[in-house]
């Protein structure tokens, strides 16, 4: 029989109230492996917070009840010191009551996301620029504890490092992943959080939204494809002995390029826009996608072939293009209209409105 987690200092209320009040919690007892009770003293109730491992070498924090220093606990909000230590392993143990299990991370997270969208071949960037952007602290927070804080602070920080368009990209591959491993059993009950701190920024719709004419985009390519022999022989003897499907160029450190990492590209690409006498201010590598998205559609690919070659969805679609196109609508509508041969006359007007012989009304 397991022996009884007791701590004098935190067991009774009134061995809680002789402690001075102050910000930093007072140590508990250790519930289990890594999982260990705290108590914060405040002028009113009291606040019963679970320190925990999170198998990276760190550990977390979480306050999740009150404590029944001035008042009976109810067993959700308000608890007895023997009812925080089953929650406060409970929450540890990501709620599943499990010996050994540990919350599920942000990390863990990102990594079934990524597991997901390569079962369903689709392409990984939206989790590769998450896990580029993700910061130690929020890797390592359990999924079911997150807040809308921990959430929005990890937003905001990305809005001194990228546009706003961007920010909603990042944000919106976090999202879902935490609403994937939301939604497979992990009895995650925080879900509104993901929606709150996740937030898309306003008037990202409209941010570098520069789409080119076809002259342009192909002024781009030639730029960027406009190789010497010299540069030639270069790359082929940057090759060496790899075989062809293995990344041709490599960084100094010898690490691929990523395509999620703007200061891989951005410099390259931002020559081969200058060369194109065209504006790197304006013209970024995102131009070439809204280019090629308001092309097909406006030569009438179905939107949803248009969101399956760009690895985006319908939703997407619709929402980020229906405004241009609405714009240059007027040359799709007019292949609609019925042709005449020139002004019609009254007679020939009143003639055509008239139903055909036989016919009826």
């Amino acid at each position: 029989m397991p022996r009884k987690v007791r701590d004098s200092r935190l067991e009774s209320r009134t061995a809680r109230l002789r402690l001075p009040i102050r910000k930093k919690p007072y140590t508990g007892p250790s519930l289990a492996r890594g999982i260990m009770l705290l108590f914060r003293r405040n002028k009113g109730n009291g606040r019963w917070v679970v320190k925990a491992a999170d198998g990276h070498g760190a550990y977390w924090t979480k306050g999740f009840a009150e404590a029944d220093d001035f008042e009976n606990a109810d067993g959700i909000h308000v608890l007895t010191f023997h009812q925080a230590c089953d929650v406060a392993k409970a929450l540890a143990r990501g709620q599943t009551g499990t010996p050994g299990d540990k919350p599920l991370t942000v990390a863990d997270a990102i990594a079934a996301y990524k597991r997901d969208l390569k079962s369903r071949g689709k392409h990984l960037t939206s989790a590769t620029r998450v896990e580029y952007h993700l910061t130690g602290v929020l890797a390592g927070k359990p999924v079911g504890l997150l807040t809308v804080r921990d959430l929005q602070t990890w937003r905001d920080g990305l809005i001194e490092k990228m546009q706003p368009s961007s920010v909603n990209r990042t944000r919106t591959g976090l999202r879902a992943a935490l609403e994937l491993v939301a939604t497979l059993g992990h009895r995650i009950s925080n879900r509104h959080v993901f929606r709150l701190g996740l937030r898309g920024l306003p008037g990202s719709n409209r941010a570098r939204r520069i789409v080119l004419p076809d002259a342009d985009v192909l002024r781009i390519i030639k730029a960027a494809y406009d190789i010497t022999p010299t540069l030639a022989a270069t790359l082929k003897n940057a090759k060496g002995d790899r075989s062809d499907h293995e990344p041709l160029l490599l960084k100094q450190d010898g690490r691929a390029w990523q395509a999620t990492s703007t200061c891989d590209h951005r410099d390259l690409f931002h020559r081969a826009v200058e060369r194109a006498e065209l504006n790197p201010n304006e013209v970024t590598s995102y131009s070439l996608r809204h280019s090629s998205i308001v092309r097909a559609l406006l030569r009438g690919v179905p939107v949803a072939v248009v969101a399956q070659q760009h690895d985006t969805s319908v939703r997407e679609i619709e929402a980020h293009y229906a405004a241009y196109i609405l714009d240059h609508s007027d040359a799709v509508s007019r292949r609609a209209l019925l042709e005449t041969p020139g002004p019609l006359s009254a007679d020939t007007a009143q003639r055509a409105a008239q139903p055909p012989a036989g016919g009826t009304e």
